[in-house]
């Protein structure tokens, strides 16, 4: 300090400040309100923990990073929204690298509780598991050829519409929450397309078209799903097709709630809604899973038939996202093509689903191995 003086380079402290450089991130980078408010979070936790005096980025270290970690492990937040706290804090800290303030990440270079770090694992379920979570959803609506009580599809607060939705966003190309949300009934229309099947009755098969765009990206999308009254989608779409002009034209219940009245009807405002719903729906999906394994194991008894995979405990709605990409490649689907159906705009992203699909391979293999294995063993032993 007393060298940058005497050579005129004094250095401003303010730009060294915590807060405002988390300030001057969100100004300079092209990110998102759901994004934003996730770094004024960080502001937010950083002051309970340091108090409002200036924090200087050069003065977190690791003992700092560990009695924070000890600090936000002690309050009842739930481990996405911590991940997400040490995600922002981690892009600070490499700002700050770029800006020349700071030589090293000490947050990456930090052993936080491993609960806590952010990661790139992402799971998916199988078409069997879809299968399945459809099936139980039709005998939740009582659907019996063509027909089901449609009281559900007013209310979020129903177990019907939560696994609908998961259900709709897998179909939909893996449609993010938020995308979801603001479809409207006039981003939906009905096309009849010519059978190519010459051995079918049907000449024509009836689709749905979906024109929306994704908020994360503003790539533009238009999903196209078979929609016959035998197809999959077909008892998920329409009761909410049905309904939709009691949402002032919102195809669900989720903006257009009757249980939650907006204060100012701000894009903030909305966010918060959002974020509180998805919460809610995947709080019921944990208790869905366990109801249709249950399901299905009575099915098994009853029609003396092989039991599905269980399902993960943890089953969330962007679980959705990963099982449509996961399969759609696993299909043999080009990584390009999965990728502008998923509205990505780098195809690393996608490329992360090629490695699951690597893995699961890998897996099920060496599962066909073991089971090989046995058969052999159990033919020597019974020759």
């Amino acid at each position: 300090m007393i060298l940058d003086e005497l050579l005129g380079e004094k250095t401003n402290t303010n730009e060294s400040d915590i807060y405002i450089l988390i300030e001057r991130y969100i100004q300079t980078q092209n990110i998102k309100l759901n994004t934003k408010i996730q770094y004024k979070n960080l502001t937010q936790k950083l002051k309970q923990f340091f108090g409002s005096k200036q924090i200087l980025i050069t003065s977190i270290d690791k003992e700092t990073i560990l009695k924070f970690d000890i600090w936000i492990s002690s309050k009842k937040y739930n481990e996405s929204y911590i991940k997400e706290i040490y995600r922002c804090l981690n892009a600070i800290l490499n700002f700050a690298i770029d800006l020349d303030l700071i030589g090293k990440n000490v947050l990456a270079q930090t052993k936080v509780k491993s609960k806590h770090k952010p990661t790139n694992k992402k799971l998916a379920i199988t078409s069997d598991q879809i299968i399945l979570l459809h099936d139980y959803y039709l005998k939740l609506i009582g659907y019996n050829f063509g027909y089901y009580n449609p009281e559900f599809s007013y209310s979020l607060k129903n177990k019907a519409t939560v696994l609908a939705l998961f259900l709709f966003s897998y179909s939909a190309q893996g449609l993010a929450f938020v995308d979801i949300a603001k479809l409207q009934l006039s981003d939906v229309k009905t096309i009849k397309k010519q059978n190519d099947d010459y051995n079918s009755e049907d000449r024509y098969i009836d689709y749905i078209q979906i024109d929306t765009s994704r908020s994360k990206t503003q790539k533009t999308l238009s999903i196209v799903i078979r929609n016959g009254v035998y197809d999959l989608f077909h008892a998920v779409i329409t009761p909410f097709l049905e309904s939709a002009k009691s949402r002032d034209g919102y195809l669900f219940p989720i903006y257009q709630n009757i249980e939650y009245i907006f204060k100012n009807d701000t894009e903030e405002d909305r966010h918060k809604l959002l974020k509180a719903a998805e919460t809610y729906i995947n709080l019921h999906l944990k208790k869905i899973v366990k109801e249709a394994d249950a399901y299905d194991e009575e099915n098994c008894k009853k029609y003396q038939k092989e039991k599905i995979d269980m399902l993960p405990e943890k089953l969330t709605f962007h679980l959705a996202r990963h099982s449509f990409a996961t399969l759609t490649l696993s299909k043999g689907v080009s990584i390009e093509s999965v990728s502008k159906m998923l509205g990505h705009t780098n195809i690393k992203t996608t490329q992360i689903y090629v490695r699951i699909t690597d893995s699961k391979i890998s897996h099920d293999m060496a599962a066909f191995a073991g089971k090989m294995k046995d058969m052999e063993t159990q033919l020597t032993v019974n020759p």
